[in-house]
């Protein structure tokens, strides 16, 4: 019996939130991830889909994002603009108070900073596995590489994120400007993707992950 295959179009349904996320925190700018992730389900359509195995569907996805973000950060030298958009981690705050939200943004802003600042292969198994609860088993499986070395890398990653993240509280905190608590927060925190993982009608998957992009219309291209 062959093992059970997932189509394209199923994987990029249920999925497509999950690779703009992990793009996002792979420091791909806000307005080239729809993109980006139009090129990882082109890849996994000329794969034929992802064929049921030891790595999760999710973990394959992430091995095609990260070369993919690799590729797109190269492409992307110049000034950046990826912390204008929204964090897709805003939508978890929905129903706090502006002030609260500030505090949750500045968070996030330093958790990001963080991330920019490790190694990139440490960085890609700490995301995958801390902030999206991927097995380093199936990391490993879908990366080619030893499942021991997966672990020491995520050894390795949470040390090197502590001493980052240790530095960074340490620096002086920006004060927010007058106007800081007003539309922009507040809307980002009441934006909620559909079931399905799907955002508004015609948006990306930027859009559904809570990253703001300057996107309009969308429609995969696979």
């Amino acid at each position: 019996m062959s093992p059970a295959r997932i189509s394209t179009e199923e994987l990029f349904r249920q999925h497509a939130p999950f690779v703009a996320r992990l793009l996002h925190r792979l420091g791909v700018p806000a307005r080239e991830i729809d993109d980006v992730v139009q090129q990882v389900f082109v890849v996994v359509h000329k794969n034929g889909g992802y064929v049921q195995g030891p790595a999760t569907p999710t973990s394959y996805l992430g091995a095609i994002a990260v070369k993919a973000a690799s590729s797109a950060r190269r492409r992307d030298s110049t000034q950046r603009s990826r912390h204008a958009g929204y964090s897709p981690d805003l939508l978890a705050a929905a129903g706090r108070d502006p002030v609260s939200l500030l505090e949750v943004r500045h968070e996030l802003t330093q958790l990001q900073a963080a991330l920019e600042q490790m190694d990139p292969k440490l960085r890609v198994v700490l995301v995958l596995t801390e902030l999206e609860g991927e097995s380093c088993v199936s990391i490993a499986a879908s990366q080619g590489i030893a499942v021991g070395t997966v672990y020491w890398r995520a050894h390795q990653a949470r040390k090197q994120f502590r001493k980052i993240a240790v530095r960074l509280a340490q620096e002086p905190r920006p004060r927010p400007s007058p106007g800081a608590g007003g539309a922009g927060p507040a809307a980002a925190a009441g934006m909620k993707p559909q079931a399905g993982g799907r955002g508004p009608r015609g948006a990306g998957p930027a859009a559904s992950a809570g990253i703001k992009s300057e996107s309009g219309s969308y429609e995969p291209r696979f």
